[in-house]
């Protein structure tokens, strides 16, 4: 029969759709490399043809292809998969909020208030349903972080040591296992708003849009040791938003207080819909530069 301690099974990451193979493949303490689809289409370039025979055979020659680079699926723990399927739903509820107040706003705005108004006075009750019902989940992603102070206390320890490799990959990995759907037509907003609850369910001082004379700066993260000034980019490269936060200057207000001071662009990707790579600088109070801060293999 199979021997599974000699067996490695890789599988493309389908969501929710994997979870009864990976629970029964756990359960057998096998090996799993878990894949996301665009990796493996990237690895072998464009192929013909389309089947459930014919994707594993694919799936297979990647993993053989690429079987020095293995990277073995572990389980995340169960709050963090908690945490995943709320986010997933805060999105949803995201989606269903502007879908409702979108016609009203383009009436309004193109001279036909009397419509605008009929309109919103007939959707109002659902429009209200929405808000509550975002609320109520916003509600519980506090209640989940505050349940699991462990993982708070990892994330805000990793930023206290300007351990961001490990930081951002935990924000990755949380991306990575969002159905696809959720994605379509995503903007920067969409992942600054997604990134945004994940950080402030782990209770982290952390804002978004902070205006200045020049712009707006996407995210602003405080911890005893560093400020950390964050520029988004999507399916841009990470110098673009540290060259954006160089010229705004964005992080000028947080010089001269006592605090380093970590510039860094955040670049996210469409194809893979979780973040694809970050730079950045750590600076000293005065704003000279103490050393680059690039993904561990970079640096």
């Amino acid at each position: 029969g199979l021997n599974l301690v000699n067996t490695l099974f890789c599988l493309e990451h389908t969501g929710i759709y994997a979870y009864p193979l990976l629970d029964t493949l756990q359960q057998e303490e096998a090996s799993i490399w878990l894949e996301q689809a665009i990796q493996i289409q990237r690895s072998l370039g464009v192929q013909r043809g389309k089947s459930d025979p014919v994707d594993a055979r694919r799936i297979a020659l990647y993993a053989y292809k690429n079987r020095q680079e293995v990277r073995l699926w572990v389980p995340r723990r169960e709050k963090v998969e908690e945490l995943k399927e709320l986010l997933n739903l805060r999105e949803s509820s995201l989606n269903t909020l502007s879908r409702l107040r979108k016609p009203i706003k383009e009436l309004k705005s193109h001279g036909n208030p009397r419509i605008a108004k009929l309109i919103e006075d007939s959707s109002q009750g659902s429009i209200e349903g929405a808000r509550k019902d975002l609320a109520s989940i916003e509600a519980k992603i506090d209640e989940l972080f505050s349940k699991d102070a462990q993982l708070s206390r990892l994330m805000e320890a990793m930023l206290e040591q300007q351990e961001l490799t490990q930081f951002f990959k935990e924000i990755q990995e949380i991306l990575f296992s969002f159905p696809y759907h959720l994605f379509i037509k995503a903007q920067e907003r969409t992942y600054q708003g997604l990134v945004l609850s994940m950080l402030r369910g782990m209770r982290i001082n952390v804002a978004a849009e902070i205006p200045s004379s020049l712009g707006c700066l996407d995210l602003l993260i405080q911890v005893p040791t560093t400020t950390y000034v964050i520029e988004l980019k999507l399916d841009s490269s990470p110098e673009a938003g540290l060259k954006q936060i160089r010229k705004q200057q964005y992080h000028a207000p947080y010089l001269g207080k006592g605090k380093a001071i970590a510039i860094v662009g955040l670049s996210f990707s469409s194809d893979t819909r979780s973040i694809a790579t970050w730079q950045g600088e750590l600076l000293d109070e005065d704003g000279k530069l103490i050393r680059k801060l690039a993904p561990a293999a970079k640096q």
